[in-house]
């Protein structure tokens, strides 16, 4: 018997190995970089790099609220005195850059700071960006707080990320997809190998020559006289 299921005209059964494996491969991509998009956006302030006081930093911003934290001390060290060393308002500017205008900051209070590594940041101030441009934060400080992060905040962070988290989710089910179509054509194909290779006849009911018939059956004994007549 001749093997034909390694030849390239017999047709596999099920969903193209390859096919699934791209399907499979862009599902994956595309929610690796909705997951890391959506978390570089929501907890920006977890990522921005810092810069150092006094000084300031240029950076392009979209639409939303930001939020300015400077560091205060290690993140192991919790001594209330430090909060002391908070900028003050006045030394915080926002400007933009192409018009030149001020933006209005505010005091930002938060109950908890923010640990990044081994430094612990406060809150400082906030402040909100009405048209997206390249913007100007300046902090003219030169107390013990020696470094400032400003990002977007949770909020701006979570609506700018809602086209990744959505990037995320059709990534993940398109992943889904094509790796159920990767085992449901795997499977197939071995079960079509195992057919070929050792193919299974039908089941027949057995059948006798015409000569050979079959004995009659016995049939039970009766008795004309009971146990009982005399």
């Amino acid at each position: 018997m001749t093997d034909t299921s390694d030849s390239p005209d017999a047709k596999q059964p099920g969903p193209g190995l390859w096919l699934s494996l791209i399907v499979s491969g862009f599902g994956l991509i595309a929610a690796c970089a909705g997951m890391w998009v959506a978390y570089n956006t929501v907890l920006e302030i977890a990522t921005v790099s810092p810069f150092e006081l006094p000084g300031s930093e240029t950076r392009d911003l979209g639409e939303g609220e930001y939020e300015l934290y400077v560091r205060t001390g290690s993140a192991f060290d919790f001594d209330q005195n430090e909060l002391t060393s908070l900028p003050s308002l006045d030394e915080v500017r926002v400007t933009n850059q192409a018009t030149g205008e001020l933006i209005p900051v505010e005091r930002l209070v938060l109950l908890e700071p923010t640990i990044r590594g081994t430094n612990r940041y406060e809150a400082l101030a906030s402040f909100e960006v009405v048209t997206a441009g390249t913007y100007v934060v300046e902090v003219a400080s030169d107390g013990p707080a020696n470094r400032a992060i400003f990002g977007r905040s949770f909020e701006t962070g979570l609506d700018d990320a809602v086209p990744w988290l959505i990037t995320l989710l059709v990534g993940s089910l398109v992943f889904m997809l094509g790796t159920t179509l990767l085992i449901i054509g795997l499977v197939r194909r071995k079960r079509f190998r195992d057919s070929t290779v050792f193919p299974q006849r039908p089941w027949q009911p057995p059948t006798f020559p015409s000569s050979v018939r079959q004995p009659p059956a016995p049939t039970p004994r009766i008795d004309s006289e009971t146990p009982w007549d005399d």
